[in-house]
């Protein structure tokens, strides 16, 4: 006879969680690796495609340069994941085969209360507590998982490395050329005619610049068209009183012959001037 208990509990059902923990954890490391592997793959993908130089070329300095790396990470985190539930084995599976029945017989039956149960029960966790989690996972698949991805660093470096650092937009690709057939099928075509009508027949318009000329400009203040004269600060300036001085008339002759010789025939000729207005 049996019945059923909720506070029943079975020490197996301990270890058996201690298994499935590690067995968990071991699946998740060997998931990681495998999206590790599978975003490099697509990233080596990327680069000889142009998308890597593309990002590099036209967002450079800015988050969306390092677009293609997050894509190729989130590309190899979902292939991963899928991966991961299409092999997803139970922890039942990883014991022998007499083992196992015996555990998914006493897991079926955890909360029944019988002499049976606890005796089967009995066994099972003197059995399971002998068992470590590393007897029951498959560690040559986590490092083949760690020998992959570093074979996938590897020929990611050599491929990006063939490629040419001196990125232009010439040598984007296929992403390139799928740009400029992008541009030439989305941009509006113009007319023959129109495009006749706009050609200039002078050529060309430029900008003539003088090389290694210096030209120096002065500006005044208030000469210029919409300038504004900036007010200065006012200062005292201490002037001496003396008395006049006399003026003494001389003949033009004598005052001509006092100047420069370079400035004498200017004044002549604007004296004889001065006398043909007055007269």
């Amino acid at each position: 006879m049996t019945k059923r208990s909720e506070g029943v509990t079975y020490d197996f059902l301990l270890d058996l969680k201690r298994l499935t923990d590690a067995y968990r954890g071991f699946e998740t490391r060997v998931s990681a690796l495998e999206a590790l592997a599978i975003a490099i793959a697509i990233y080596i993908i990327f680069i000889p495609l142009g998308l890597v130089a593309y990002f590099r070329f036209y967002w450079s300095g800015t988050l969306l340069e390092h677009a293609p790396v997050v894509v190729s990470f989130i590309f190899g985190v979902i292939l991963s994941h899928i991966i991961r539930r299409r092999r997803r084995t139970s922890v039942f599976d990883l014991f022998e085969e007499e083992l196992s029945e015996k555990l998914k017989a006493a897991y079926d039956n955890r909360f029944h209360d019988s002499i049976v149960m606890r005796s089967l029960a009995q066994d099972l966790g003197h059995i399971l507590s002998g068992i470590s989690g590393r007897d029951i996972i498959d560690t040559s698949r986590l490092y083949k998982r760690v020998l992959l991805v570093f074979v996938m660093l590897a020929l990611a470096v050599v491929v990006s490395t063939s490629i040419s650092e001196e990125i232009t937009p010439a040598n984007l690709g296929v992403v390139g050329e799928i740009k400029d057939l992008a541009e030439d099928l989305l941009s509006p075509k113009q007319p023959v005619s129109e495009i006749r009508d706009n050609v200039s027949i002078y050529g060309k318009p430029s900008l003539a610049v003088l090389s290694e000329t210096r030209l120096e400009l002065e500006l005044y203040p208030g000469s210029g068209v919409g300038s504004r004269a900036k007010p200065t600060e006012t200062s005292e300036r201490l002037f001496r009183e003396g008395p006049p001085g006399q003026g003494v008339a001389v003949p033009s002759e004598v005052y001509i012959e006092s100047l420069p010789p370079k400035h004498r025939e200017i004044i002549r000729r604007y004296f004889t001037l001065l006398n043909e207005v007055r007269s």
